[in-house]
């Protein structure tokens, strides 16, 4: 049997005999209470009945003897008061006496007797006879009857009195007498029910304890086995066997314990191989690993931290002073974290090794230091690349600077001649001028067909070529500016300051007032951001995006530029919406080249604006692109770097 069964099996027992020894006080108790209220409903309303009819008998008696003292004093004016007040009494005494009669004929009807028995009788017969004897005292002295008939009646009285006190005393007593028989069979009843409580409550008590010494006989020697098992296993015997016995639940313990014995064998097996592979894992480290003492001693260390510091053996024991000298150990403790800073290590030889430091502190449960671990990877070839970096930048710088002081000279060079081509070209113009009036004059003397040809070249061929002149010096100096304007870009200094880009755009618009106006172009300004930027480089960029707009509207319908914003991954991302001739594929890629228009040239320009805004984009940091189908329009997006670029109230777009 399992030891629940076990269990509940002495639970039932010993239940069954408290349910034993409860049912027997049960019914004592109901017992008991039966004849307490038998008592209480019979016996005591019998009692107090008995009281009160003696009480009203006593009183009428006393009442006539008053009343027959007072008649007797002679002058019965002076206690006519008096006489009244005690003939009321009487009267009253009479009433009471048969009310409590009434009551008293109640209670013995109640109490299963008869109102025809003995007692009943007597006290009847002899309380009518006090009642009649004291109506007749009270007549005979109204009606001043003689001496001797009053002494009669008073007699009579006195054998009525004496008669209804006796019997009243009498039913009293048999009212006592059954009232003790009452309490003497209560008392014999609770003996009774007190020796058979006690006769159960110690059976139940020998049984329970019988029980618990056969259920505890039954598991005790089991439980010292798996006692002593644990006990093995706490010393570190986890292969110790336990056999146990029936597969109750200490045997399933038992099982669980040698199982629990088992799975602690495999846990420790797995710590010790996942400590191994750990130690693998730290000595595998491309960076070094130096673990510290709180004493500023080196506990441990991997092979890399040996092979970066040139030990053969591993330096256990020795100072973090000697391989980092430039940083005390109370220092980096005060730092408390460390990562990737640059510091400098010391090897065996004395070589200087550069190294991206990183610490951190494993703490005791009390708040003390327990060990400063140190991880330091050898940045000797990224320190060698950004001096290799460094020097490559001065190079480009000075390039840059050779590269724009070569664009200067040429442009300057090219202008040079440009100025000379134009005088020349107005001068040629000038000189024409004169040529066709002195061929006038010469008109006449020449002939039909050579006459014909000079007005032609004159007027025609010579005027024309003259204008391509101009025309083309006029260009070939709006590129050299733009070379010159664009090369000058890299020399600008951005500075960053509070924008408001809807104004900004709407001065942009005022500014561009003539060329929309002329076009009757609607510019729609979104839901701008205030942000802290380079004004001048976004005032470039959206002017430059909104005159393009503007310059390549589509021919038939009114031209519309919408200017919006969002916030994005990248920040704030800007669009410049047209409703405008658009951009084929092919020409889409080449539109941020210098020098390159897209589709047919019908307005003026060097094709170095989108140039100029790309350029002033990437000089932000920032990106820009644009989708565009032909004939419905163009959107040119752009970003700005984070770094020159934030909300007006401070914080990061």
């Amino acid at each position: 049997m399992k030891i629940r069964g076990k269990l509940l099996t002495g639970y039932f027992l010993v239940a069954l005999f408290t349910a034993v020894v409860g049912w027997f006080g049960m019914r004592i108790v109901n017992t008991v209470s039966e004849e307490f209220k038998r008592q209480a409903e019979d016996e005591i309303p019998l009692g107090r009945s008995l009281q009160e009819l003696k009480y009203a008998g006593l009183r009428i008696v006393s009442s006539t003897v008053e009343y027959g003292f007072l008649w007797q004093q002679g002058d019965r004016e002076l206690f006519q008061g008096e006489l009244a007040e005690e003939k009321k009494f009487i009267a009253e005494g009479i009433s009471s006496y048969y009310k409590a009669l009434g009551r008293y004929e109640k209670d013995l009807l109640r109490h299963h007797r008869g109102v025809r028995d003995q007692g009943h009788d007597r006290i009847n017969e002899s309380g009518e006879a006090l009642i009649k004897t004291a109506a007749a005292i009270v007549s005979a002295l109204e009606k001043s009857r003689p001496a001797r008939e009053l002494v009669e009646l008073k007699e009579k009285n006195e054998r009525a009195e004496r008669q209804f006190l006796q019997a009243v005393e009498q039913e009293s007593q048999e009212n006592a007498r059954d009232f003790a028989e009452i309490k003497q069979f209560t008392y014999r009843t609770m003996q009774g029910a007190l020796q058979n409580i006690v006769m159960v409550t110690g059976a139940t008590f020998a049984l329970a304890i019988l029980s618990g010494m056969v259920i505890s006989a039954s598991f005790s020697r089991r439980l010292r086995t798996l006692q002593n098992a644990v006990r093995k296993m706490g010393e570190g015997d986890l292969k110790a066997a336990i056999h146990i016995g029936p597969e109750d639940e200490i045997g399933a313990l038992a099982k669980s314990f040698q199982g629990m014995a088992q799975a602690l064998h495999r846990s420790t097996q797995e710590i010790i191989a996942g400590k191994d592979y750990f130690s693998e894992v730290i000595h595998s480290m491309m960076d070094a690993l130096i673990v510290v003492s709180p004493d500023g001693a080196i506990q441990q260390v991997n092979g890399a931290a040996c092979a970066m510091l040139g030990y053969d053996d591993e330096p256990v024991g020795r100072p973090l002073k000697e391989v980092l000298p430039y940083c005390s150990l109370e220092e980096l403790v005060n730092l408390g974290y460390l990562s990737d800073e640059e510091r400098t290590l010391v090897a065996r030889d004395g070589r200087k090794i550069p190294v991206a430091l990183s610490i951190s502190i494993i703490w005791n449960p009390d708040n003390s230091m327990r060990s400063l671990v140190c991880v330091a990877h050898d940045i000797t070839g990224r320190k060698q690349w950004e001096a290799m970096q460094r020097r490559y930048n001065r190079e480009l710088k000075d390039s840059n600077d050779e590269l724009r002081g070569f664009v200067y000279t040429i442009s300057h060079d090219l202008r040079t001649p440009l100025v000379n081509i134009r005088g020349f070209a107005g001068e040629l113009a000038d000189n024409l001028k004169e040529l066709s009036a002195v061929l006038e004059e010469a008109m006449p003397h020449v002939g039909e067909a050579a006459r014909g040809r000079m007005v032609e070249i004159v007027r025609s061929e010579v005027p024309e070529a003259l204008h391509f002149i101009t025309d083309s010096v006029r260009k070939m100096d709006g590129m050299l500016s733009s070379v010159l304007r664009l090369s000058h870009l890299g020399q600008r200094k951005m500075t960053v300051e509070p924008v408001n880009v809807s104004e900004l755009v709407k001065g942009i618009g005022a500014r561009l007032g003539k060329t929309i106006d002329g076009a009757e172009a609607e510019v729609i300004i979104g839901d701008l951001p205030d942000l802290e930027t380079d004004r001048a480089a976004l005032e470039e960029i959206m002017g430059g995006l909104l005159d393009n707009a503007v310059k390549y509207r589509a021919h038939g319908r009114r031209a519309k530029v919408e200017v919006s914003a969002e916030n994005s991954d990248e920040g704030w991302l800007f669009h410049v919406r047209d409703n405008g001739v658009g951009i084929s594929e092919e020409d889409i890629g080449k539109i941020f080249d210098p020098f390159r228009r897209a589709g047919k040239q019908e307005s003026t320009g060097e094709g170095m604006g989108l140039a100029y805004v790309r350029a002033l984009v990437k000089q932000c940091h920032g990106r820009i692109w644009c989708s565009s189908e032909v004939g419905t329009g163009s959107t040119f997006s752009f970003t700005i770097g984070e770094e020159w670029l934030t909300t007006a109230q401070g914080g990061r777009a």
